[in-house]
């Protein structure tokens, strides 16, 4: 997507985190009308056909790297959708998009040791204190118990964190539509297998109400967009700090789940975790403006050449 650059990408990651908090919120709704494998084959399927008409000259260019890179990464994708479908069945929506957020601590270990390096202290700073926010929203001090639907969300929080990690590492080498392409065509077979096996018969659809197949088609329209702006705008960012712009996700969430829902965070402590996780965003996100025109001068100054020509060229 060409749209989105260098310094426009923090912001499509907010927006992806704020599509993505809607998302827990329409598998719910769909979870009363559907299996939950049947309603992950849809998803898939209907972005692949999405894809197909709009991307049809690109896709029809795609190479054996980019179909290996995007197989296996969108089976890292399948496994954090399996999670997370499992711990919207057992667990609240809101409850589900906290707890993933875990993967803020998981991401910088993961490409610590991919990487070789410890994390920096910015984003580790930044991962605390997220997580702190998280913690805060989710764990009840009274009881410190988990039911089966948390303990699904931390599986999704793992594979999300492998997933984001991937794409960072390998993503970057392909098209985002092309790769989008392949990872839409691996949840589509995965999750027939799973729904023709789970159900113990092949994903149907039978006839919905208004509302269900309204949701439907929203929930494919965001599947494909968020993929589209996280393989092109995870060229410009940190894991690390995607992750922590994420953490906007379950505020989403929760505004969503309490409109739609009913859901409800009460209590000081909704409130203070909240305000932990915009610090963390902002902190992650904000550079001074003068540290970044001192780079640019430098990068000028010696190239001899714009700035912009470069990262273009580059």
């Amino acid at each position: 997507m060409n749209i989105i650059k260098e310094n426009n990408a923090s912001v499509f990651m907010l927006l992806n985190a704020v599509l993505w908090g809607s998302s827990y919120i329409w598998s719910k709704i769909l979870l009363g009308c559907l299996p939950y494998f049947t309603i992950l084959f849809a998803y898939f399927l209907g972005g692949l056909i999405l894809l197909t008409v709009i991307f049809f000259r690109k896709i029809r260019k795609i190479n054996l790297k980019t179909v290996v890179i995007g197989f296996g990464i969108g089976l890292l994708s399948v496994l954090s959708n399996i999670f997370c479908m499992l711990a919207l069945s057992g667990t609240s929506s809101s409850n589900t998009a906290f707890i993933v957020q875990l993967s803020v601590v998981l991401t910088p270990l993961i490409m610590a040791a991919a990487e070789r390096k410890l994390p920096g202290k910015r984003g580790t700073v930044c991962a605390l204190t997220a997580v702190s926010g998280v913690l805060l929203l989710t764990c009840d001090f009274s009881s410190l118990s988990f039911n089966i639907g948390d303990l699904f969300a931390l599986g999704n929080a793992f594979f999300f964190s492998l997933y984001l990690a991937s794409l960072k590492l390998f993503a970057s080498r392909t098209d985002p539509a092309q790769f989008t392409f392949m990872q839409h065509i691996t949840g589509a077979l995965a999750f027939f297998g799973l729904a023709a096996f789970y159900d113990g018969k092949l994903p149907h659809f039978t006839v919905l109400g208004i509302v269900p197949v309204a949701v439907l088609i929203l929930s494919i329209l965001i599947s494909v967009t968020t993929i589209l702006v996280q393989s092109s705008a995870i060229k410009f960012i940190r894991p690390e700090k995607a992750t922590v712009i994420y953490t906007m996700e379950p505020v989403a969430t929760a505004v969503f789940a309490y409109a739609l829902l009913g859901e409800r965070l009460d209590g000081i402590r909704a409130f203070t975790g909240c305000l932990l996780i915009l610090a963390a965003i902002l902190f992650s996100t904000y550079k001074k403006r003068s540290t970044q025109l001192l780079k640019n001068k430098v990068e000028y100054k010696y190239w001899q050449i714009p700035v912009n020509a470069t990262k273009k060229d580059a």
